[in-house]
């Protein structure tokens, strides 16, 4: 018998991720997988990295413009 026929047979709590079905015991429900929260909290992070590097560059040519004196 496997450790998850066994849980069901006993009726252990458990939850499964939704979007990688991983099962996971635990008391009560999860609000999250772990490992997609990993996954997702990576990508947010490149993304914001990104953003702020576009931002930084357009903030660079605005200071430039005007130490250069040519605020228009």
């Amino acid at each position: 018998m496997s450790i998850l026929e066994r849980a069901k047979e006993e009726r252990v709590p458990m939850w499964t991720c939704p979007d990688c079905r991983t099962t996971y015991f635990c008391v009560g429900p999860m609000r999250f997988c772990p490992a997609c929260k990993a996954e997702k909290d990576k990508l947010e992070q490149e993304y914001w990295d990104n953003e702020r590097a576009g931002m930084r560059s357009v903030a660079s040519d605005i200071v430039a413009r005007i130490l250069a004196g040519q605020n228009k």
